[in-house]
């Protein structure tokens, strides 16, 4: 697995620049919108954050396209596919940075919406002390890692429509494009057929919490796992054949 780390590495070391800048301006922009709290309705600033949230996924799509388009604009493709290593090395090590880095962005916002929540007062004020009970703590995280595997699976469809585009010579645009619609399909296809395979999966219970005069109440809702599951089983295969294009049949 040492090849694998390196090329982690080096993946992270080639994105570092471009995360620093961004980085940079997110947190002076989240910082300006926190200072306006009290100046501006505090529904407005965490309109704006939400805008900024919302934008963190779509990033995340374009940097596992970009971050393999870079490795052919710049002619080190050659080098990497020279290496003895598997072809799953380096399309893994890419999915992999581009995760921890949307996780980085998305660290930064909720930290700023949890500021907006807890200090910001108005109708959307949330008692801080809700942030230590364990409802809140299991919901966050189940929310967040159910969010995480529909980002990891659209993240895979982009990778490997855009290795199948490299089979042709001309109009790759246009055919990534299609094999992103396609694969699309494929992958919902298959999480219906699969989910009731997996059926047997435990549901998630995911809680609501609404605030009120006097009180707070807690709603439950359990989400069934089976076709989320199936779709991570099905882009997995879709992983597996983009590292193989990328290691036999991919033009360069």
């Amino acid at each position: 697995m040492r090849p694998f780390l390196q090329l982690t590495l080096k993946e992270a070391r080639q994105a570092l620049g471009t995360a620093l800048v961004f980085t940079g301006i997110l947190l002076a922009a989240l910082l300006y919108l926190i200072s306006r709290l009290g100046i501006w309705p505090t529904g407005l600033v965490a309109l704006f954050i939400s805008l900024l949230m919302g934008f963190v996924p779509f990033w995340a799509l374009w940097r596992t396209y970009y971050s393999l388009r870079q490795e052919w604009t710049g002619d080190h493709m050659y080098l990497l596919l020279s290496l003895p290593v598997p072809g799953w090395y380096i399309t893994g090590s890419k999915l992999i940075v581009a995760l921890l880095e949307m996780l980085l962005y998305t660290a930064l916002l909720s930290g700023a919406a949890l500021v907006v929540f807890f200090a910001g007062g108005g109708d959307l004020y949330v008692p801080s002390s809700l942030i230590s009970e364990p409802v809140f703590i299991a919901t966050t995280l189940r929310v967040a890692l159910l969010s995480l595997a529909v980002l990891f699976i659209g993240m895979i469809v982009v990778q490997f429509s855009h290795l199948a585009s490299r089979l042709v010579s001309r109009f790759r645009g246009p055919l990534m494009i299609a094999l992103v619609l396609v694969s699309t399909w494929v992958v919902t296809r298959g999480a219906g057929l699969l989910a009731p395979i997996l059926s047997w999966l435990p549901e998630v219970p995911v809680h609501s919490i609404e605030f009120h005069d006097d009180f707070v109440s807690v709603a439950t809702v359990y989400l069934g796992i089976a076709p989320l599951a199936g779709a991570l089983i099905v882009s997995l295969g879709l992983f597996w054949l983009g590292s193989y294009l990328l290691e036999r049949d991919v033009e360069l």
